[in-house]
Formats: structure tokens, C-alpha cells, sequence
């Protein structure tokens, strides 16, 4: 029932991050999305980094140039992990680098993307919140074998 519920939201979500329509075929099964998400703690979190910058800086040049990086770091497909995800089904992406961050709404605070390599070495997480001034801040979390040695 949420599926159907969040199905037109989540596909719209998607859209804005990979700047082309998804259809729902593209989506794994929520059996193969529960069991990539108990698997996820494979990843090596005893190497870390994690940072946070303006929100309105995810829009420049120094963070395009950072995600390139990371995506040249591990050049691994990434499942990608937003709201809804785990009613509808996770994406698997080709590359970090054909992710639009700057195209995802951020609508909510404290909402946050996920971005897991397939080989499950690497995680990143963008966490979006408002500071005690008011501004959005992004937190910029890496985990792994590579991502968290990239600088930002």
C-alpha cells in the first residue's frame, strides 16, 4: 500500500537526481532492497570522514569537482537510497557521476541521500539540516575502502 501511496513522489525524486524519467521496472523488488540493506553494514566504517558545508555550496564547482573525485575513486555503480526507498525499491545507478545533486529538493529537513558502491567498499551520505541560525547545512558523511581518503 505505501508503494502505490509514494510510487508517483519517489519516480519524481529519481527523475530530478538522474535528469531522465525512471520507470518502476527500473527499480529493484523490495525483496532484493531489504536484502541490500542488510547487507550494507559490510562496509568498512572504521575509516570515516565526515564534514559539512554551507547547503547553497552543494551548487558549486568545488563540490561538483569533489563527487567527481569520489566517483574516480571507486568507479563502482552505486545503489542510491533517498525517502521512500525502501517502499518502492532502490535504483541501481551506473555512476556517482551521473547523480544531480544539486537537482535533488532537499524538501525536508534532516532528509539525506545515500550512495552505496556496488562492490559495497564505499558509502556516502548527504544529510541535509538547518543550523541554530537557520541556515541549511550539508553534512558530508564517507565510509570505506576509498571515498573517505578523497578531499574535499
Amino acid at each position: 500500500m505505501a508503494q502505490l501511496r509514494n510510487m508517483k513522489s519517489y519516480l519524481g525524486e529519481l527523475r530530478k537526481l538522474l535528469r531522465r524519467d525512471v520507470c518502476v521496472e527500473e527499480l529493484l523488488s523490495l525483496d532484493q532492497t531489504a536484502s541490500l540493506q542488510s547487507s550494507f553494514g559490510e562496509i568498512d566504517s572504521k575509516v570515516r570522514n565526515s564534514i559539512e558545508i554551507p547547503f547553497e555550496h552543494r551548487s558549486g564547482s568545488r563540490f561538483d569537482a569533489y563527487i567527481n573525485r569520489l566517483a574516480e575513486a571507486n568507479a563502482s555503480e552505486v545503489y542510491v537510497s533517498i525517502r521512500y526507498s525502501h517502499e518502492c525499491g532502490m535504483f541501481l545507478a551506473d555512476s556517482l557521476k551521473i547523480i544531480d545533486i544539486r537537482g535533488f529538493s532537499f524538501d525536508y529537513p534532516n532528509e539525506h541521500l545515500i550512495f552505496i558502491t556496488s562492490d559495497f567498499r564505499d558509502r556516502l551520505l548527504l544529510d541535509y539540516s538547518i543550523d541554530d541560525v537557520g541556515l541549511g547545512v550539508l553534512m558530508i558523511d564517507t565510509e570505506g575502502a576509498n571515498w573517505p581518503c578523497v578531499a574535499y
